[in-house]
């Protein structure tokens, strides 16, 4: 495969379309589409991206208590990244785990 075509893999979602039929560019998608869904809904656009959409994914995540090991292969980053800068997300996991040590120490 060619440097060219592997770089318009890259750079098009493949299996999504724009109203013209050409691919739907990642660089496009905040811009033409996520920002007037934003707007049409009445969310303040400001500071909102993509990007916070992936921050928001991974918090909500954590809170549900999902395996770090596996948020981080689906968000193709490592556990270590996960917990550095998510360590303030509450986890329901610690939370219980706490209760559990504390009931084991002190038994309350």
């Amino acid at each position: 495969m060619s440097i060219f075509k592997r770089r318009k893999i890259i750079q098009g979602l493949h299996g999504f379309a724009i109203e013209t039929g050409t691919p739907l560019l990642w660089r496009n998608l905040g811009r033409r589409h996520l920002k007037p869904l934003v707007k049409v809904v009445g969310i303040p656009s400001d500071g909102f991206s993509l990007y916070s959409l992936r921050h928001t994914h991974c918090a909500l995540r954590l809170m549900n208590s999902d395996n770090v090991f596996v948020i981080a292969a689906d968000m193709d980053t490592s556990a270590a990244m996960i917990s550095s800068t998510y360590g303030h997300v509450p986890r329901a996991v610690s939370q219980a785990s706490s209760d559990r040590l504390a009931k084991l120490l002190y038994g309350t």
